[in-house]
């Protein structure tokens, strides 16, 4: 089944629908285009502060442009949220190394495996000793 392209007319619904719903100043809110109306009950993405320096993250606000300008400003009030990263227990790097390589098994073949394992064995296990 073939998609038809659009009428005019319907091209130009399309238009006005976005310039009557869509400030200039809001170019980072951004919403579906399929909405029936100015109060439609489209989402708005905004985009806030990342958890590392110069980045954004992208969230998706339920409710009115208001709403979702008033998430915006809170989350830049906010500042920077901390990272999501998980704190492994402390662990030893013999156990850090065995964790990795079982974890590696099914991207390295067998004879790659082995080699680090043994490299690792040999020449790093050795040196790094003990961190009490």
């Amino acid at each position: 089944m073939y998609e038809r392209e659009p009428t005019p007319e319907a091209v130009e619904e399309i238009r006005a629908h976005l310039a009557s719903t869509h400030d200039q100043t809001d170019f980072d809110l951004l919403r579906d285009v399929a909405c029936p109306g100015r109060r439609c009950g489209c989402s708005y993405q905004i985009l806030v502060p990342g958890y590392l320096p110069g980045r954004t993250r992208m969230l998706t606000i339920q409710g009115t442009i208001t709403e979702a300008r008033a998430a915006k400003r809170s989350h830049q009030a906010a500042g920077r949220p901390q990272s999501p990263v998980a704190h492994v227990a402390d662990e030893t790097l013999d156990a850090f190394a065995g964790r990795y390589l079982r974890a590696k098994a099914g991207v390295f073949s067998p004879h790659t495996t082995k080699s680090i394992e043994t490299e690792y064995r040999l020449r790093i296990s050795p040196r790094s000793g003990t961190c009490d």
